[in-house]
């Protein structure tokens, strides 16, 4: 009763006081851990489980998530205007108007280089001109930080290129020494030729 609130411990603390100090020290402990500790831990086992009870599920997650995404392909699509594709000019055009700035700013997209991000679209469809759903789909994958299969994917990238281009260094000095080993060839051909002649002469 005296840690349940069913009577007041004080009752039971002048009755205990009589028998000493270390049943008094033990009283004393025992209501504090009941009232402190143990009840404390026993909120948080409850209040934890109610948290996970609380949490969506997996599918409600993945189809929140899919939703937003679809809302937010849409709303690209009448930012450009369903127009079927850009071009360059086009969209540096429709990028001069504030609206449309913030409007990408709002769903988190900052293109603080539209030639620059245009001209890499471009090269990617090989093609001067930028089809709409293409151009949805890049502006939906520069949303968020990068994840670390993402930089790994742009080092290997950047170490494929590295490889290539060494190779290209190689052949090519290869090719110029080929070069040079073929003008130095003629040269020695013509300064014997004289000598040849004069030995035929002396002959």
């Amino acid at each position: 009763k005296a840690t349940t609130g069913g009577d007041d411990w004080s009752v039971y603390f002048g009755l205990i006081e009589q028998t000493g100090p270390a049943g008094t020290c033990l009283f004393l402990f025992f209501v504090g851990f009941i009232q402190i500790a143990l009840m404390n831990i026993l909120t948080g086992i409850f209040v934890e489980h109610a948290m996970k009870l609380a949490q969506p599920e997996y599918k409600e997650l993945a189809l929140e998530e899919r939703t937003r995404g679809m809302n937010e392909a849409a709303e690209l699509r009448t930012l450009f205007q369903n127009r079927p594709y850009y071009t360059l000019e086009e969209f540096l055009e429709l990028m001069q108007h504030e609206s449309v700035k913030a409007r990408l700013s709002v769903l988190g997209l900052q293109i603080k280089d539209p030639d620059l991000f245009f001209t890499s679209l471009a090269r990617l469809r090989k093609s001067d001109k930028v089809e709409l759903e293409f151009l949805v789909k890049s502006c939906l994958e520069l949303k968020g930080a990068a994840s670390s299969l993402d930089v790994h994917s742009v080092a290997y990238q950047t170490k494929q290129l590295s490889r290539r281009v060494d190779g290209f260094v190689k052949e090519m000095r290869s090719l110029m020494a080929a070069g040079a080993r073929n003008e130095r060839t003629p040269r020695t051909a013509r300064s014997l030729s004289p000598r040849a002649g004069a030995v035929g002469k002396s002959a």
